[in-house]
């Protein structure tokens, strides 16, 4: 479940705070894919017999050392001395939560890992005095006043088609909107920006109108439907928090929704019945939760059958995927967010998350785009791209709704964005080049792109080409830590030096209102850029987890 200590998805709580940490090799027979096997052997990996215990604080606590390592995830405890050698953050990084209760360090660092399968057989009770981390509430109340619908003008999303595939969400993982339980409502000081909804049918179609305080995009709205239920989640940055709806429709519905959004804050579903010319009595039952953002898919993620229709390569190891989402599904991926690829190994789920990108980077109106492009490098111990390698035109691929926490609009009053990335470490600065060199006249962008060799640059004839079109805006340097004898560029990695030495041929203002850093890359690409910059009085920094 862990990324792999090179990934570029993974970064510590302690990278983040320019904290020093060497990387760590895993021993050979310890890989993910041994550990999962260990699992399944038999070996007593809890140490505590077959009974789950409940067990006091006090008594955790005792249990924090490597050889004896306890720690506690939202309220249930385990015994993860044997994994240690095991995880590729090596025992420094787990020793950090060990005999105590872990969740918000797990949350920094690996809130999308499905660490319940994974750690199933090291589970050995319950933390008896925990505050365990609530799920979202879902009330079920709806006033049912038909709306004036007149004035909704499409904007930006026009007929939409959704629509439904059978089994949908069959698949999906153990944390889902579905299994949200009743609670009592959790209190949220920003209850006042609650969308309010309505809805009105006719013989053939059933319309659910959704009236938000502030103005929706596209990029607004996650919406699944399966035949009797809609899924759809509204994300309001002004308010930041996550506003989930679960409609439980009184029938069935046909393969189409469409969704139409307007200026002032509305957005309409219009479901197709499937019986047409019958008359609901209701809706059918509603419930509705809302989170704040940095928290919501921790709850919220769900998993679709997506189907690849296409596979280029764009270097001797990675390829763009072409990905058609589902029928019953409405996603747009904000700049700088990802999606989650989902295998099964040996009944054990292995999440990866991934960068959307674009067709093409040169193109200014690829955003367009309908499917989602996704650039994957491929490890030959990759669990989960050793799956993908060999998937061809027609395959279903599980993915999961965005996640993320990038807001590209901070970006638009700046002078210039610094983005330093190491190998697919570009992924996520791919739309961030793309929006504000073609959809704005704002800031310059210098990239400094860490790579091995040549042929590993990812995009570099593009990369070309740009500069050649935004001469004055664009200012791209590669790097090579392996380079051929022919190579003229600079060599080496990251390093104070360099970033000091680019700063000041280039007079790069350093102050946080004019120039923000951009980081993505290994692990440890990650941590070094990260002190380097806090080194130099640099805080307008973000780094892509």
């Amino acid at each position: 479940m862990f990324p792999a200590a090179n990934s570029q998805q993974r970064l510590s709580a302690s990278g983040a705070t320019g904290g020093k940490s060497k990387k760590v090799p895993l021993p050979p027979g310890h890989s993910l894919v041994d550990w999962i096997r260990l699992t399944k052997s038999g070996v007593d990996l809890k140490g505590t017999g077959p009974r789950l215990l409940r067990i006091p604080e006090e008594e955790l606590a005792k249990h924090d050392k490597v050889d004896d390592l306890w720690i506690a995830l939202r309220g249930m405890v385990y015994n993860v001395t044997k994994y240690v050698e095991y995880h590729p953050g090596g025992a420094e990084e787990l020793l950090r939560g060990a005999g105590k209760d872990a969740t918000s360090l797990f949350d920094e660092v690996h809130r999308w890992v499905n660490y319940e399968s994974m750690l199933k057989e090291c589970l050995i009770g319950k933390l008896i005095t925990a505050t365990i981390p609530e799920k979202p509430t879902f009330s079920s109340s709806l006033t049912l006043q038909k709306p004036d619908a007149s004035n909704l003008d499409p904007i930006g999303v026009n007929n939409l088609t959704l629509g439904l595939t059978e089994n949908e969400g069959s698949n999906a993982p153990s944390i889902t909107i579905q299994d949200f339980s009743s609670q009592p409502k959790i209190p949220s000081s920003s209850d006042n920006m609650q969308p309010r909804y309505d809805w009105y049918q006719n013989d053939e179609f059933v319309y659910i109108i959704l009236y938000c305080k502030s103005s929706l995009s596209k990029n607004d709205i996650r919406c699944d439907i399966e035949d009797k239920k809609v899924l759809l989640d509204i994300v309001l940055n002004t308010a930041g928090r996550v506003y989930s709806y679960k409609f439980d429709l009184f029938e069935s519905v046909s393969k189409r929704v469409d969704l139409m959004l307007t200026k002032s804050g509305k957005a309409q579903l219009t479901l197709e019945k499937s019986a047409t010319g019958q008359r609901w009595q209701s809706l059918g039952d509603v419930g509705t939760s809302n989170l704040p953002l940095f928290v919501q898919n921790m709850f919220n993620v769900r998993f679709s059958e997506c189907t690849i229709i296409n596979k280029v390569p764009l270097t001797h190891d990675t390829s763009l995927y072409e990905i058609a989402y589902p029928q019953s599904r409405w996603m747009a991926v904000p700049i700088g967010y990802h999606v989650y690829i989902k295998v099964m190994f040996e009944g054990i789920e292995v999440l990866r998350p991934y960068t959307p990108v674009i067709s093409s980077i040169t193109d200014p109106h690829c955003t367009s785009n309908e499917n989602l492009f996704l650039a994957i490098k491929h490890y030959q111990e990759g669990l989960v791209t050793s799956t993908l390698r060999p998937m061809v035109k027609g395959d279903k691929l599980p993915l999961s709704t965005y996640d993320g926490d990038f807001d590209v609009n901070q970006c638009l009053n700046l002078k210039c964005c610094v983005l330093l990335a190491a190998g697919t470490g570009i992924t996520p600065m791919i739309k961030v080049i793309h929006f504000l060199l073609h959809d704005t006249t704002c800031c310059n962008l210098h990239l400094l792109f860490f790579n091995k060799s040549q042929r590993d640059i990812i995009w570099r004839n593009e990369f070309d080409e740009l500069q050649k079109l935004f001469p004055s805006r664009l200012f791209v340097l590669h790097i090579l830590s392996q380079p051929c004898e022919m190579w003229s560029g600079p060599c080496g990695r990251i390093s104070d030096e360099l970033v000091k030495d680019y700063v000041h041929k280039y007079s790069i203002v350093l102050e946080d209102d004019g120039t923000k850093f951009l980081i993505c890359g290994p692990t440890e690409f990650c941590k070094l850029s990260h002190t380097i910059l806090e080194q130099m009085n640099i805080s307008n920094i973000h780094v892509f987890k």
